[in-house]
């Protein structure tokens, strides 16, 4: 969902739909390296 919301230019969104699914999953890589690559843009 957070790729989704990045690409519809929702950022702010994107970026707490990533860290949302790093809540329920800490060892969720794939949320973790989306999350860092959105929040350096």
């Amino acid at each position: 969902m957070g790729v989704t919301l990045w690409n519809l230019e929702r950022h702010e969104k994107a970026i707490a739909s990533f860290d949302r699914a790093l809540e329920i999953k800490p060892d969720e890589h794939e949320a973790s390296w989306l999350s860092e690559i959105v929040v350096r843009r």
